[in-house]
């Protein structure tokens, strides 16, 4: 699975949280704009149901985390 999103100046940070267990924070932040971007990408070892929480940790300016899409393969 794979997080695609928009870096940007006014993108924010995010906590990525994978079955209810925080993974990792993202940073979407970049001096120019730049789209489809992978942010995150998580594999597991057998194919089940999982959840994947994406928490916006907007600060001053930087305020805005945009989710493109998510990439599933097999």
């Amino acid at each position: 699975m794979s997080l695609v999103s928009t870096r940007g100046p006014n993108r924010s940070k995010a906590k990525v949280y994978v079955d209810g267990r925080y993974i990792k924070t993202i940073n979407a932040f970049s001096s120019k704009t730049r789209v489809r971007k992978i942010l995150f990408s998580k594999r597991w070892r057998k194919t089940g149901t999982h959840s994947i929480k994406i928490v916006n940790q907007k600060t001053r300016g930087r305020g805005r985390f945009d989710i493109d899409g998510l990439a599933v393969g097999k």
